[in-house]
């Protein structure tokens, strides 16, 4: 986009003090997750006029069912309904007999008020790289967020993701949502539908004497700068994390020539001819996505080679997945082992001696402590639980990988491979930690249709699969 075509002229001089020039801009697509949050509110309506006759007596020391129905000239069911009604709303309160107002109850009949529990959905954004949440507008943020494709400019990933964490206890989304729809909001549930969109805003680059750049981030439906997002990529930027922002298209080309060139090298018959498919090359939390998503969509055929399984990743949600997978047909084949079968064997000998030997709890516990941490080990006592909990289903099988193997697949309903970095059934990909944090790391793999490809690979990685005995 030419700069003279949008409102920047006050932005023009805004580093010149430090020699730097606006010299172009780019058209910048920025992530953000609509999300679905169900809603546990409280909801208050004015007391009826039975409420507040009902009230009127208990505050007139009237404490009785019987007294009341009496007093107010009323049949005895319809009074036991109201006073059924006011105390599963925690207005009253009844011990032997005898009803009373609650704290809250005195609240509500001093304002005349009563509260009443519904469920609703609603929908909030949140900026995938500056994790900033906001409540989605019909008039405003909605119609904005409207590019589900992008074409040219410079699309940003996302860096945050959404966690149950981040959002259950958001006092400033909850407190938004309530003021919005007139209700107090008690609980809020992540619900599993979210979707990726873009909202589009400008970034102005700023050029010295020494072709060094500097940016801002210009919305220019606000005709005004996006502190926050400016902020948050700049640090990114300088720790050369927003590739994007660097030399996106060579950076990705250079990523997907060599993951072709090793896993070529390493499978010489299933070779991707890259000028005849389309290649994607995908990212932590794209990868992590297309898993789960293949977990709950494919319809034929799973198979992952992962040299390590965690029950972190392989969870009871993640195990369910591959339950669902398995009650729909679809056949599962699993490899995993880094090192060598018989160095794995020989490894686990030495901990059933170390055991043996350990005569005091102190080396007890060392010894259990130390094959916790060893995710070999775990991996194959996760592959014995896998195997145990899916015994009922012959379309399941998971095998060690006999001279063990570094390498990362994934092919579903053998057409679509994936092969890259990251371990599918060890790391979530830093989902937890919103794709970021200390424990967080980049990965990258590619993604094609190619059933010839998928097929071949496939047939390499089972002849060297073997079931674990020990």
């Amino acid at each position: 986009m030419d700069i003279s075509m949008i409102n920047v002229d006050k932005y023009e001089s805004l580093h010149s003090a430090d020699g730097y020039e606006l010299a172009a801009s780019a058209e910048v697509y920025v992530p953000f997750f609509r999300c679905t949050l169900k809603c546990m509110c409280e909801e208050h309506t004015p007391m009826s006029e039975l409420d507040k006759a009902v009230c009127t007596c208990i505050e007139r020391g009237i404490s009785i069912e019987s007294e009341i129905s009496f007093v107010l000239s009323l049949e005895n069911g319809i009074i036991k309904g109201e006073l059924e009604r006011l105390i599963e709303g925690g207005i009253l309160s009844e011990n032997e007999e005898t009803l009373a107002f609650t704290e809250f109850g005195k609240q509500c009949y001093s304002r005349k008020m009563r509260a009443t529990n519904t469920v609703g959905e609603y929908e909030v954004l949140m900026n995938a790289v500056t994790g900033e949440w906001m409540i989605t507008d019909d008039e405003d943020d909605g119609k904005k967020l409207l590019n589900k494709s992008v074409d040219g400019g410079v699309c940003l990933p996302p860096v945050k993701t959404v966690s149950a964490l981040d959002i259950e206890n958001n006092d400033v989304i909850r407190d938004r949502l309530g003021q919005k729809n007139d209700v107090s909001v008690l609980r809020m549930n992540l619900m599993e539908r979210k979707t990726i969109e873009y909202y589009r805003e400008i970034a102005l680059l700023y050029e010295n004497s020494s072709s060094k750049v500097l940016f801002e981030i210009y919305d220019s439906s606000k005709d005004g700068l996006d502190l926050m997002l400016s902020s948050s990529l700049r640090q990114r930027y300088e720790k050369k994390e927003i590739l994007e922002l660097i030399k996106a298209g060579d950076y990705l080309k250079f990523a997907k020539d060599s993951i072709i060139k090793e896993n070529n090298n390493k499978h010489p018959n299933a070779v991707i001819n890259s000028n005849d498919k389309e290649i994607k090359y995908l990212k932590n939390r794209e990868i992590r996505e297309m898993l789960l998503k293949q977990l709950d969509e494919s319809q034929k055929h799973l198979f992952i080679i992962s040299p390590w399984i965690s029950d972190f990743v392989v969870n009871e949600v993640m195990l369910n997945k591959f339950e669902s997978a398995l009650k729909r047909g679809v056949i599962v084949e699993i490899g995993y082992g880094y090192i060598s079968i018989e160095k794995m064997k020989w490894r686990l000998r030495m901990y059933a001696k170390n055991e043996a030997c350990a005569t005091t709890e102190k080396e007890k516990k060392n010894v259990a402590e130390k094959r916790k941490k060893d995710k070999d080990v775990t991996s194959v006592e996760m592959a014995k639980e896998l195997i145990k909990r899916f015994s009922k289903y012959e379309s399941f099988s998971i095998k060690y990988i006999k001279n063990g193997s570094h390498e990362k697949f994934l092919s579903y309903d053998d057409s679509y491979v994936y092969v890259g970095s990251m371990n599918l059934l060890s790391y979530d990909g830093g989902e937890m930690e919103n794709y970021q944090g200390f424990n967080f790391r980049f990965e990258g793999g590619i993604l094609l249709e190619d059933e010839k490809f998928a097929n071949e690979i496939m047939e390499d990685f089972r002849s060297v699969m073997v079931p674990f005995d020990a």
